[in-house]
């Protein structure tokens, strides 16, 4: 299961398509729109590489919504 918020989602995040990705690993399937997903599997001996797979997903999610060049130090002391 994911939930992200309003920020969250504006940001870029998800939560259907981590979902839908991570349960693969699991065997399984799952998803759901970007505020609320749901998935499972058989394999749980496999969860700790789900969530790897969540966490590279998701950090790519924002990569892609807020480029490094997009970040600006302009007028920090």
């Amino acid at each position: 299961m994911a939930a992200a918020g309003n920020e969250a989602v504006k940001a870029g995040i998800n939560s259907g398509h981590i979902v839908s990705e991570a349960s693969k690993v699991l065997g399984g399937g799952g998803g759901g729109r970007p505020f609320f997903a749901t998935g499972g599997g058989s394999s749980k001996d496999r969860v700790d590489e789900a969530l790897r797979i969540a966490e590279q997903i998701i950090t790519e999610q924002l990569r892609i919504a807020v480029p490094a060049e997009g970040i600006s130090n302009a007028g920090q002391a």
